[in-house]
Parts: structure tokens; sequence; C-alpha cells
């Protein structure tokens, strides 16, 4: 009930305002309300776990993918040096 209550007053705000369009004004500015209590809330442990999982999954990856890349060419080198070596003719 209080939800409404403070729409309605976001209406009666933008319409004193002058805004053209007072009803999307008023719920818009409730439901920025809302989202800067929702953010004011102290996070739970399993809510900041998974903020950090998220961070690091969408982190850059490139020094891992060049180091994996330099890798597996490493050991394709090797192995074609040991093909090589037992067929000296010497």
């Amino acid at each position: 009930m209080a939800k409404y209550k403070q729409v309605a007053e976001g209406i009666v705000e933008a319409a004193r305002e002058g805004n053209t369009d007072p009803v999307e004004a008023g719920v818009k500015a409730h439901k920025q309300a809302e989202q800067e209590i929702e953010e004011a809330k102290p996070m739970s442990a399993e809510q900041r776990q998974q903020i950090r999982i998220n961070e690091w999954f969408n982190s850059d990856w490139s020094e891992e993918i060049e180091e994996q890349e330099a890798r597996a060419q490493a050991e394709r080198d090797a192995a074609e040096r040991d093909r090589r070596g037992g067929f000296w003719c010497g």
C-alpha cells in the first residue's frame, strides 16, 4: 500500500513541476528510488561471492590464452625435435 502512495506522490510532484507525462515521471522516480534503496542494502556473502566470480569470469583472459598458446607451441616444437633427432646420418 505504501508503494502506491509513494507512486501517487511522485505523480503529483511531477504534475506540479509541469512534466508533459507526470504518470511516467512519477513511476520512473519511484523505480529509481526503489533501486537506490535496494543498492543501499548490505549484500549477503553469497551475493558478494557471485559478484567476485562474475568479475573474474568477465575479466581479461588474453594473458592466460597467450601463455597457453606458447606452451602448446613449445610442446609441438619439442615433439618435432624429438621426431627429427633419431635420423642423424653423418
